[in-house]
């Protein structure tokens, strides 16, 4: 087993606070590309879990991932039943904003 496929296998885990561990995990596995791509697909079946705190942390976490990878899950997020769950994607995603256009304004400022 890799580190990875224990994970994938706590996702499913009945005990809510295992589930959430292994979305806390996650979110920090997204050094390369590649990581995040498969960090970013666990979370989003994180998505589809039926306790709240699990669905709010893997928001939390693809919100660290880049955004042209995490953005079809959170955007997916947005039609989530628990308010407090969509106002946690909005947060994230002007997050993700504020940092790619502060990244941009620098680069703009040092032609």
């Amino acid at each position: 087993y890799s580190m990875e496929g224990l994970l994938h296998e706590a996702l499913g885990d009945q005990n809510p606070a295992v589930r959430k561990d292994a979305v806390r995990l996650l979110g920090t596995m997204i050094t390369t590309p590649e990581e995040q791509i498969r960090s970013a697909a666990a979370l989003g079946r994180a998505l589809k879990d039926k306790e709240e705190p699990i669905r709010m942390e893997a928001v939390r976490a693809l919100g660290n991932i880049d955004p042209n990878i995490s953005g079809k899950y959170l955007s997916k997020a947005l039609q989530d039943n628990s308010v407090r769950v969509r106002i946690q994607v909005v947060q994230e995603l002007r997050e993700a904003y504020r940092r790619q256009s502060g990244q941009l304004s620098t680069l703009g400022a040092n032609p």
